[in-house]
């Protein structure tokens, strides 16, 4: 449903494994995920984890970030594509999104259960939306934005007022990226030992 040619190299296993973990677990769970760049990190936690957790369950309500609205928007695209598919919609009939004047774009895709996935950058916000499950991925473009002071104040603010606001009680956190620095975001946490 999600890649025609997919060949899985055995780290893929690796990281199916940890996501599997990560949405069946029942508590409050925080998992992070660092691979180097075009290794499948998004395809599996960004777009894969999302559509099939909305899939279980349409009223989960999932938010993807990334750097900024562009990106998030690539991402939104293609979890629009993958739950529009024929293949997706016989996989989990009761997951009904774009009907009835359903959000189903770039940015957001809604259920008929009142679940949805939103896509938006760390420029971007997330208001009125409360959320189940975040997944943060590629938060920094590369080593230049994880060098930046204002960049990784940028992404601190950001998780700090907007995301950590958003969830509720049992909220899940996935963070994926290539790390460059070792005062990221991921790197704060790990400090706090969250």
């Amino acid at each position: 449903v999600i890649k025609n040619d997919y060949d899985p190299e055995w780290f893929h296993e690796v990281i199916c494994e940890e996501l599997t973990e990560f949405a069946f677990s029942d508590d409050k769970c925080y998992k992070m995920l660092f691979v180097p760049p075009q290794n499948g990190k998004s395809l599996h936690s960004t777009i894969g984890l999302p559509t099939f957790l909305l899939g279980l369950n349409p009223k989960l309500k999932i938010a993807v970030i990334s750097y900024n609205n562009e990106v998030a928007s690539l991402f939104g695209d293609d979890i629009s594509r993958v739950m529009k598919s024929a293949e997706y919609k016989s996989i989990f009939p009761k997951t009904i999104t774009g009907v009835n004047g359903l959000k189903d774009n770039k940015y957001i895709t809604e259920t008929t259960e009142g679940g949805y996935i939103i896509s938006v950058g760390t420029n971007g916000t997330l208001t009125s939306r409360t959320v189940d499950i975040f997944v943060f991925d590629d938060l920094y473009k590369g080593a230049s934005d994880a060098w930046s002071v204002a960049h990784r104040e940028k992404v601190q603010n950001f998780y700090n007022t907007v995301a950590e606001t958003r969830g509720h009680n049992k909220e899940k956190q996935l963070i994926l990226y290539t790390r460059w620095h070792d005062e990221d975001l991921a790197g704060k946490l790990l400090d706090q030992n969250k």
